[in-house]
């Protein structure tokens, strides 16, 4: 990528996420080398990083308003909030500053904290909230450090008798205000997988190839969250996006692949109102969508706009509902609906297309009931923007509502930007160690996915590395 279209990206992606990894940015859009040195390749890369910061960033007009902070690892850790601040921050910004550095562009309203090792995780995460079960899962710190010599470069495992079903279900109990995700590349953008790869313009098409290509796999299922829930399963992009809710399982899935990548590992707050069941008519509404063209949701999507106006310059709430539910778009989505669910209410509240919302599932699959899974069902976007950083903002903003944000005292909140948000990284160095740490707590691939083919790979690795 030439520098001039990766300066350009480079902004775009910031304005959207909030937060980007310069040196892993460089690497995954392979930005041309303007670098002529004879270095060894981990010095040049270093070299090529810093001078692209310098001669490109630093002096970037649209990313020094004020908004934005370029910072090495090191000072992430020096900068943390007096929240974060325990008796261990002088030891890892010891441990940080002795590995390689990576620089990171961040938006003034992000406070990034860095997990260097699984127990950081569980002795800080929430310490106003901290439980014995946190007490518990820390006090086998010791016990898996003494062991750490009987653990070889291929992560060959002793049995060590831990009671992690007893740790993990009282764990859960006491944080089920959250659900968790774990990106291998902090550099992911945080969107199903429906809205990547221009995938959502195809959406309508997707779906219903799937279910003529298998009828024999959906014969017995009727409602289209179920529907997206097995197509979700067997890889096939769609508007859910996978959560769990045991944070040893998202902190998996940030470390367990792409190991030059640094990992995010993301947490939501639990709201009891965005919350939902398998047979919520809200949930129906959101994933009939997957149904829809592309041109009867940009439809949808102006009508819903339409009744926003109307309702900001009206207070007749209902007459203005019932008039958005005789559009030509919402009676499609209706028919779609009543298809599936015959005792469906006839009518759509306009709000409930513009929300996201977290759904329980049934566990009637054991990868789910493994991975403590659940998902977010996604909100109505529109896809007629050209912009890839405008195309599916709605929907990205309808899921990042639901970060977590940290609760500061009065004297903590007056130094803090409105929207202040915690996000977590996993240095790229730490990912294989943190690996085999949560191995020994039994999370591993063998015990996520617990399919034949799966547990036979994870064996052929611990043998061959």
């Amino acid at each position: 990528m030439k520098v001039e279209e990766a300066i350009r990206k480079i902004e775009s992606e910031i304005s959207y996420n909030g937060i980007v990894c310069i040196d892993d940015f460089i690497i995954q859009h392979e930005v041309e080398d303007t670098v002529t040195s004879n270095h060894d390749e981990s010095t040049k890369e270093l070299i090529k990083t810093k001078d692209f910061i310098d001669n490109y960033l630093r002096n970037n007009e649209q990313l020094n308003e004020n908004k934005f902070e370029i910072k090495s690892y090191e000072k992430i850790v020096e900068n943390s909030s007096p929240v974060a601040k325990s008796g261990r921050k002088k030891s890892q910004i010891e441990v940080l500053s002795n590995i390689p550095q990576k620089y990171y562009l961040i938006r003034k309203n992000i406070e990034i904290r860095i997990i260097n090792d699984i127990f950081f995780l569980l002795e800080n995460f929430h310490t106003k909230n901290k439980n014995e079960a946190l007490s518990k899962v820390a006090h086998y710190k010791s016990e898996i450090q003494t062991d750490k010599q009987r653990i070889s470069r291929m992560h060959k495992i002793e049995e060590i008798e831990i009671e992690t079903e007893e740790v993990f279900a009282e764990f859960k109990n006491n944080m089920k205000e959250f659900y968790y995700r774990g990106h291998d590349s902090v550099n992911y953008t945080l969107l199903p997988s429906i809205c990547r790869n221009n995938w959502g313009i195809h959406e309508s098409e997707i779906y219903y190839e799937i279910l003529s290509t298998s009828p024999q796999d959906f014969s017995s299922i009727s409602r289209h969250i179920d529907i997206l829930r097995k197509m979700q399963h067997y890889g096939t992009p769609t508007r859910l996006l996978d959560i769990t809710s045991n944070p040893l399982v998202g902190l998996y899935f940030a470390v367990s692949q792409n190991d030059k990548y640094d990992g995010e590992f993301i947490i939501f707050n639990e709201n009891h109102k965005d919350i939902k069941t398998n047979f919520s008519d809200t949930i129906e509404i959101l994933c009939s969508l997957s149904t829809q063209s592309k041109d009867q949701k940009n439809e949808l999507y102006k009508d819903v706009i339409d009744y926003k106006e109307k309702m900001n310059s009206s207070n007749k709430k209902e007459k203005i509902i019932e008039d958005f539910n005789k559009k030509n778009a919402v009676k499609l989505l209706l028919h779609e609906i009543r298809q599936t669910v015959g005792d469906f209410e006839p009518i759509i509240n306009p709000q409930d297309l513009t929300k996201s919302f977290f759904i329980r599932p049934f566990l009637d699959n054991e990868r789910i009931v493994r991975q403590s899974g659940a998902f977010i069902v996604t909100s109505l976007d529109s896809s007629e923007s050209k912009q890839d950083d405008l195309r599916y903002k709605s929907v990205k903003d309808s899921i990042e509502k639901f970060r977590y944000k940290e609760k500061y005292s009065e004297n903590e909140k007056e130094s803090k930007e409105e929207n202040h948000y915690i996000r977590y990284i996993i240095p790229s160095v730490y990912k294989e160690q943190i690996r085999a740490d949560l191995s020994v707590l039994g999370i591993n691939e063998q015990y996520l996915f617990p399919d034949l083919q799966t547990i036979s790979n994870y064996i052929k690795k611990q043998y061959f590395k």
